[in-house]
């Protein structure tokens, strides 16, 4: 195995940039990634007001930036969230019983636009306050959710 290729399946590494198809996406429709990779400002101790967000955050720090998401909606954002799909934790949980709409990824991603598949499950979040879904759950892939412009 590489020496990337060990990073990559390790737990010593937050660095799971986005794949530039969908963030491209996101930024084409004018999301503001808040994404600790793309700057070195600490977006926990930022406060936006009716702002589009786009977050794929360390997944050390997924409790820590979901709160910080919460918070952001509740100033009138709307969120998408990129997170591994670990539905036996906490704040996975609470953010079904939510009721927000859940974009499950098909197969794994290709994070740094490498040839290696994630060693877990995506998925996709909407956080938003006036939310038209009720416990939505989809499931597809990248391309699908381009296609179905879900954004």
């Amino acid at each position: 195995m590489s020496n990337d290729v060990t990073v990559f399946y390790s737990k010593n590494s937050d660095d799971w940039k986005t794949p530039s198809k969908l963030y491209n996406y996101f930024m084409d429709h004018n999301y503001i990634d808040v994404s600790p990779f793309q700057s070195a400002e600490d977006y926990l101790l930022k406060e936006f007001q009716n702002a589009k967000l786009y977050c794929n955050p360390p997944y050390s720090k997924n409790k820590e930036f979901i709160e910080w998401c919460y918070k952001q909606m509740n100033n009138g954002c709307t969120i998408w969230l990129l997170i591994p799909s670990r539905t036996d934790t906490r704040y996975f949980q609470k953010i079904m019983n939510d009721g927000m709409l859940l974009y499950f990824i098909k197969g794994r991603l290709r994070f740094n636009d490498g040839n290696m598949g994630a060693p877990f499950p995506s998925v996709l979040i909407e956080l938003k306050l006036k939310h038209t879904y009720i416990h939505t759950y989809m499931c597809g892939t990248i391309d699908e959710f381009i296609e179905r412009n879900l954004i």
